[in-house]
């Protein structure tokens, strides 16, 4: 009889450590999904050259997202401070107005215990609540180093994930209606990744319509294709 029960809470003991086993791996498991980390200045053309992006992808039949680390920011600010989230969202001038303020807010919340990641989060949770998989997520507002190491956890850093600086010189960001303001331009949000020399591409985005098409075209699009088709690697328990 004891026989008897030593091999069954031997086979419970197996059974829960393999449910215990498949569930960490469907846990952590890394996303597929192609990562393109968009970085840059304020005024250097995030959005513009992500449209761009975006426009070539849909063109070609391949599926994407775009998230900005900075919606999650506007909101809970504009909660707090009674701005106008749909001005926030649409009005480069309005947004500006607001941004010290907000910026001090950011600093505040990520600086306080468990907050780090609260922006990388939201974005997770908005990846991971959609029924809809995407080919591409893209994320625009590629800011601190911290927010590449949190990414490389979730998708496959080193085969699914592209990292873009993009840069535009004084005089064209000056023609985009940038003025230099210390607390703004000096911010860490503004300056942590000015020393990194790594990255995967980095895009001269000086007003030049016809070279950003073409730098999509040339390279950025055939590695997305090239990402897209990697094997996802084992996870190793």
């Amino acid at each position: 009889m004891k026989r008897v029960m030593s091999l069954i809470g031997g086979c419970c003991i197996a059974a829960t450590m393999c449910c215990s086993a498949t569930l960490f791996a469907e846990t952590h498991k890394k996303r597929d999904e192609v990562l393109l980390l968009l970085s840059g200045k304020r005024f250097a053309g995030k959005d513009y050259v992500s449209n761009r992006i975006e426009s070539r992808l849909d063109g070609e039949g391949i599926s994407f997202k775009r998230f900005h680390h900075s919606d999650e920011m506007k909101r809970i600010y504009c909660d707090s401070s009674g701005a106008d989230l749909h001005s926030m969202s649409t009005d480069r001038a309005y947004k500006e107005q607001h941004r010290n303020a907000m910026t001090k807010l950011y600093q505040r919340i990520s600086s306080e215990d468990g907050n780090k990641f609260i922006f990388c989060d939201s974005i997770m949770h908005q990846i991971r609540s959609d029924d809809t998989k995407s080919d591409v997520i893209i994320i625009a507002d590629f800011r601190r180093e911290h927010e590449e190491g949190f990414y490389r956890r979730h998708f496959d850093g080193e085969n699914k994930m592209l990292r873009v600086r993009i840069n535009a010189s004084q005089q064209t960001r000056t023609g985009r209606g940038w003025v230099f303001d210390e607390t703004k331009d000096l911010n860490v949000t503004e300056c942590e990744l000015d020393g990194q020399r790594d990255w995967d591409f980095v895009l001269e985005n000086d007003g030049k319509e016809l070279d950003v098409l073409q730098w999509i075209d040339d390279e950025l699009m055939p590695d997305i294709k090239r990402k897209m088709i990697q094997i996802e690697p084992t996870l190793q328990l």
